[in-house]
């Protein structure tokens, strides 16, 4: 529960509610929120929550003048590059030479003990479908 409401702290809301595709999931990588800061006083950190203490704040701030932006490369920061600046009000245009998308994070997903980085792919191509202004 604790590393899942550092991933998305608005879990809890998004099950009562029945977002359940809109949770980002946590990945179990350990390195933000507890394996490279114990003892360490370091800040919580989270690989698929840039903004662990705001809840995605930024997402909520618009551009003030229309602005086309493209992304190369639809892997994990390629695709949370793109949706962000959609979501912000750019056109976006994502390139990627693979016809899937998720990068390596969906290579690594295939060795048996890292079957949970998938979630993230998966939920950052759910959140690309939903948006108008990504090409």
């Amino acid at each position: 529960m604790g590393r899942q409401t550092i991933a998305n702290p608005s879990w809890p809301h998004k099950v009562k509610t029945g977002k359940i595709d809109e949770i980002r999931q946590c990945i179990s990588c350990n390195i933000g929120c507890a394996g490279h800061r114990i003892g360490l006083n370091r800040p919580i950190r989270c690989t698929v929550n840039p903004d662990v203490f705001y809840d995605d704040f930024y997402k909520k701030q618009k551009v003030n003048k229309k602005t086309n932006v493209v992304v190369i490369g639809g892997g994990t920061a390629g695709l949370e590059a793109a949706c962000t600046a959609s979501e912000v009000g750019c056109t976006t245009f994502l390139i990627e030479k693979e016809k899937t998308l998720g990068g390596l994070a969906r290579q690594i997903s295939q060795i048996p003990e890292k079957t949970r980085i998938a979630h993230f792919p998966k939920y950052l191509e759910k959140r690309a479908e939903k948006l108008h202004d990504l090409f």
